[in-house]
């Protein structure tokens, strides 16, 4: 699924997603498949499922963002080999 499909499918919803596939953009990296993991308009619900889930699954590119955000853009935290959703900025 691509993120305007989530979007669509899940409208003014907090997401917590498993990226597929990614394509660098500067030092960000795009999302162009995910896979909805979890949705709820409880945010912290949310959070807290994403943390279980970095917990049991280290690994994958777990993130969770709001169905708001326009563009959804990974940005890898090296210190806690962890992935963040964030808003991408102007090219």
């Amino acid at each position: 699924m691509r993120w305007s499909q989530a979007r669509a499918a899940h409208p003014n919803q907090w997401l917590l997603i498993e990226a597929l596939t990614t394509r660098e953009r500067g030092s960000r990296r795009m999302v162009e498949l995910l896979v909805v993991v979890d949705a709820s308009t409880d945010g912290a619900r949310v959070m807290q499922r994403y943390a279980e889930l970095r917990r049991e699954l280290p690994d994958r590119k777990l993130c969770f963002a709001h169905t708001s955000t326009p563009e959804l853009m990974l940005e890898e935290r090296p210190r806690r080999t962890s992935w963040t959703c964030s808003e991408s900025s102007p090219a």
